[in-house]
């Protein structure tokens, strides 16, 4: 998994008000895009990784698919998101150890 090169940044990313958490950072990513995705998503892929002080910034591959009947995805798109620790205290459930802080807002709505 490559990590972002220094000097390079993220597209502008959207709070997101809902909560999507999960035991990993796929599983949370992986129930936002499920939410919020505009398209019936079939894999998530993260391609870039990387830790930051106010959490971890990941850069993924959705691809999608037109109905859940389609046996094969038929496009992709990139998305960014944030990830922040989960908290038990605001509402996370105790397996929860990641949550969807901040992402782009193409492709999603309901953020």
């Amino acid at each position: 998994m490559k990590t972002v090169a220094s000097g390079s940044a993220p597209p502008p990313l959207v709070a997101v008000k809902q909560r999507f958490n999960g035991e990993t950072i796929e599983r949370a990513l992986e129930w936002f895009e499920d939410q919020c995705s505009e398209e019936d998503v079939d894999t998530l892929v993260i391609q870039v990784r990387t830790e930051r002080s106010d959490g971890v910034l990941v850069c993924y591959e959705v691809r999608w698919r037109y109905s859940a009947f389609d046996d094969h995805a038929y496009g992709s798109y990139v998305s960014w998101a944030l990830l922040a620790p989960a908290a038990p205290g605001a509402g996370d459930p105790p397996d929860a150890r990641f949550h969807v802080v901040a992402a782009t807002a193409e492709h999603h709505n309901h953020l």
